[in-house]
Parts: C-alpha cells; sequence; structure tokens
C-alpha cells in the first residue's frame, strides 16, 4: 500500500460525516471555540487576579489557582472544557484537509508530516487541558511543547503543500508561513535559557519577569493559530 492509499484509508473514515455537513464550518468553529474559550477564562480569571498577557501564560487561565494562590472563579473549569470542545472539532477538519490535498494529488509525504504533526497537537491541546501547570506542572509542559511543536509543523507542512498546488491563492500558504513565523519568535527566547541549563518547568510556572517578551508572543501564537484554522476553513467552504 503507497502513502497516498494509507492517506485516502484514514480519510474513509470520516466519510459519514464528511457526507452530512460542509466540514469546512468545522475551521470556524474551531477559531469561534478558541477565542470564546479564551475570552470568558479570562473575564473570570481577571476578576480574581488582574493580568496581561505579558505577565501571565494562557495556561494560567486553567490552573487549579492562581499565582496569588486564590481560586481562579471557574476559569479552569472553562478552559479545560473548551479544550476539550476544541478537539472534537480540529479532528474532522484536520482529517478533511488531508482529504482535500490527497484528492488534489499534491505531496504525499508532505501530507502525512502535516498529519502525524496534528496528531502530536492534539494529544498536546487534551494533555493542557486535563493536567493544569499548577497542580500537574511537569505533564502541563510536556503537553504544551507538544501542542505548540506540533502545531508549528502542521502548518508548515500544510501550508508547504499548498505551494505545490497552482489553483490555490499563494496567500494561504503565505499566510500560514507568518503564523511558523510567529511560532518561532515565541519559542526563540527559551533556546539560550535552556542552554544555560534552566529547567523548562521552572520557567513555565515562574512568574519572572525575563519571560514577559514569551508571554506575550505565546498570546499572539495561539490567537494566530485560530486565525489560519479559521482562514482554512473559509477556504474548504470556498472549495466545495
Amino acid at each position: 500500500m503507497g502513502l497516498k492509499d494509507f492517506l485516502e484509508k484514514i480519510t474513509e473514515f470520516f466519510d459519514p460525516i464528511f457526507d452530512r455537513m460542509n466540514t469546512g464550518y468545522f475551521g470556524i468553529l474551531v477559531a469561534i471555540t478558541g477565542v470564546a474559550t479564551i475570552s470568558i477564562a479570562s473575564i473570570l480569571y481577571a476578576m480574581v487576579e488582574p493580568f496581561t498577557i505579558f505577565s501571565h501564560w494562557i495556561s494560567n487561565l486553567g490552573g487549579a489557582w492562581t499565582n496569588l494562590y486564590q481560586s481562579p472563579n471557574g476559569s479552569n473549569i472553562v478552559f479545560s472544557i473548551g479544550l476539550i470542545i476544541l478537539c472534537i472539532f480540529v479532528i474532522p477538519f484536520i482529517v478533511y484537509l488531508v482529504k482535500i490535498f490527497v484528492s488534489r494529488d499534491l505531496n504525499s509525504p508532505l501530507i502525512f508530516f502535516a498529519l502525524g504533526s496534528g496528531l502530536i497537537t492534539l494529544i498536546g491541546l487534551l494533555g493542557v487541558a486535563f493536567f493544569d501547570m499548577k497542580s500537574q506542572p511537569l505533564i502541563h509542559t510536556l503537553s504544551a511543547v507538544a501542542f505548540f511543536i506540533g502545531g508549528l509543523f502542521m502548518v508548515f507542512f500544510f501550508s508547504l503543500t499548498m505551494f505545490f498546488d497552482t489553483k490555490i491563492s499563494s496567500i494561504h500558504p503565505l499566510f500560514g508561513i507568518i503564523v511558523v513565523g510567529v511560532g518561532f519568535i515565541f519559542l526563540l527566547p527559551f533556546v539560550p535559557l535552556l542552554l544555560q541549563g534552566a529547567d523548562l518547568v521552572s520557567l513555565i510556572v515562574s512568574t519572572e519577569p525575563r519571560m514577559a517578551f514569551s508571554r506575550f508572543w505565546e498570546w499572539m501564537y495561539v490567537f494566530a493559530l485560530f486565525a489560519w484554522i479559521f482562514d482554512m476553513g473559509v477556504f474548504t467552504l470556498k472549495l466545495e
């Protein structure tokens, strides 16, 4: 069985869903759910502990307690439930993107890597949903790494695949590359600190000002991911 045949077999399991509804809407639902989850959780959290995108990671919204050891006012519940719902919408949408690109006879290895990266992203997202940064910092950190790195490569491979289809507007893959660039900006400050022997978990759970730059770009990266998925949702709707 060739790689293309393998990818087609995977997408066939989701055909009953694809036949029942326009799957492009899943991409739009992912973006709406993600933004709504973070917005509502932010409002609830801020009622207990004021914060900025420079002082708190997004993961703080899902913590069992705030940085000041207070109850998060239900923000953690909203955060976890929202991420789980997000996963439910993301799974069929990623598979549908694979189905589209396979049907257009594009580069199968790139599509395979995009699918694999998407799976890692989903596993990381579920880990972040179930293991918060305050009570389970190690598992949460590993899950967050899987989500961020997986998402970065998923967007990269899907965008690279689109470059090979001359019928697809170059705006879509170029936007994907911009999202990847934002992800690199977010991750870059970690490199010298880790090379110096810093502990990744300690960096994530700390409130040190030196990580303010990364905190800001983490928020930018996550919303850029939502924007990319929204764009892909609109893209698939136009195709159909």
